[in-house]
């Protein structure tokens, strides 16, 4: 008779490109073979049977990586939301089923938890990954309210991008919100005011080590917004996470429905798009997630911060001779999206590879023969148009060059060219990444070359 437990597991929140195994051991030693089959967490939709026998040792190893590979992808407008987007196309939540198949059926069948995967990468040695910095950890408390929620560890944003500055409150010195406390943590980045920008994280909180959370949590409940011209506040309001800002899986403010599937996953608008903004620039804003301090409650509107602070300070160049900047986007380590400016030399150029066929002059079928000078011999049946940009980035510093990298090994790439409001999907053609440094090369720049995923249409010959 078949026992199978569960002896490894990933964790519950992991990257699908990299290893993700299960694996099972028999308590009575059947020498049966192992069944492993994924279900989809959401529908209880079967997505995968796999079966193997035991290793020598009597475990059985799954790595279900390939399969959870299929589910994940990039979103393809991340770069053009005006509010919040919940992590459809980029999360996949499952659980496994497993069991002993012994000739005729499945026997001694169990469940595992559920997991939930992003459309991220892992080192190749790498079977678990540190998702600690990207979740709040909190734990019920009686104070300042019964039953409120204190966070002890905050989370960060799901980039790969290093910040220009890291600051505490106390050393900002210029317009800032009241929450933003003296103790707070702020990463700062420079954008430029016309550049679409998307933070994203994951929407969950986890119990501390030997705590509860309230039943109350359910994530990220909505994200601070706060815009300044100086010392000057021009906006300062929240945007909650629900369905119509884009969000969920609320579908109202303090439905506290736990988020599955999709909405594992939520990013926010942080550049010029965010319709809060009212297409206005500023010279910098703030942005952080917040839960419900003590559930929903319309009169008080109690929260707790979830993440660190980020600032966008609004950074235009002033070099008078700059190129017209590209906006470049790719998708991350994390399987979320990341952006950098590229406002140097700018070069275009269109490869053109024609199908031609003869001719035969000659009015051969009219009453009289004739040949006309306008005749064509030699015409164009087909061509096949390919547009072709090279890109320059400004002097770099060497942590940029190291997060530029990450474009570099990207297999989706969009730009969005100067005064386009879409972004175009673009294949990379520059198949090298040299490491820089200001040590080994002082000033220096990146250049990547890339041609656009669609051809140019062009009529055919006469």
């Amino acid at each position: 008779m078949a026992s199978i437990i569960q002896t490894n597991t990933p964790s519950i929140y992991n990257l699908s490109y990299g290893h993700n195994v299960h694996s099972f051991y028999d308590n009575d030693t059947d020498g049966y073979r192992f069944v492993s089959r994924v279900f989809n967490s959401v529908d209880d939709t079967l997505k995968a049977d796999v079966r193997q026998l035991p290793n020598l040792a009597g475990y059985a190893h799954f790595d279900v990586q390939n399969i959870l590979k299929t589910y994940t992808k990039s979103s393809p407008n991340l770069e053009e939301i005006t509010k919040l987007q919940s992590a459809q196309n980029e999360c996949f939540q499952y659980y496994i089923n497993y069991g002993a198949y012994d000739g005729t059926s499945i026997i001694a069948t169990g469940n595992t938890t559920d997991y939930v995967v992003f459309n991220g990468r892992k080192n190749f040695d790498e079977l678990d990954w540190d998702y600690t910095p990207y979740v709040a950890f909190g734990k019920t408390s009686a104070s300042p309210v019964g039953d409120a929620l204190t966070i002890d560890d905050k989370m960060i944003a799901m980039t790969d991008r290093t910040p220009n500055q890291t600051l505490l409150g106390s050393d900002i010195t210029d317009g800032k919100p009241s929450r933003l406390s003296n103790s707070d943590t702020c990463y700062v980045y420079d954008i430029w005011s016309h550049q679409d920008y998307t933070l994203s994280y994951i929407n969950g909180v986890v119990a501390s080590p030997g705590e509860t959370l309230p039943t109350f949590t359910n994530g990220i409940n909505g994200f601070f917004i706060a815009a300044y011209d100086g010392n000057t506040e021009i906006l300062n309001t929240s945007i909650e996470n629900i369905i119509s800002n884009g969000g969920g899986q609320d579908t109202a403010p303090g439905d506290e429905i736990q988020p599955t599937g999709g909405y594992n996953g939520v990013s926010i608008q942080t550049g010029i798009r965010n319709s809060l903004l009212n297409g206005q620039t500023y010279t910098h804003m703030y942005i952080c997630p917040w839960a419900w301090l003590n559930g929903y409650s319309p009169t008080t509107l109690g929260v707790v911060e979830l993440g660190d602070w980020y600032r966008f300070e609004f950074n235009d160049p002033s070099e008078c001779n700059d190129f017209d900047p590209i906006e470049v986007s790719w998708l991350n380590s994390f399987g979320f999206r990341d952006y950098f400016v590229f406002q140097k030399r700018k070069d275009y150029s269109i490869n053109i590879t024609r199908d031609t066929y003869q001719k035969v002059n000659g009015t051969w079928s009219e009453a009289t023969f004739g040949v006309n000078q306008y005749d064509r011999g030699e015409a164009v049946f087909s061509q096949l148009l390919e547009e072709n940009y090279t890109i320059n980035t400004r002097y770099l510093k060497d942590d940029e060059a190291t997060f530029l990298k990450n474009l570099f090994i990207s297999p989706d790439v969009r730009v969005r060219f100067y005064g386009d409001t879409d972004w175009t999907p673009v294949v990379l053609t520059s198949n090298t990444w040299n490491e820089r440094t200001f040590r080994k090369d002082r000033l220096f720049q990146n250049t990547i070359t890339f041609k656009t995923s669609n051809k140019l249409n062009i009529q055919r010959g006469v």
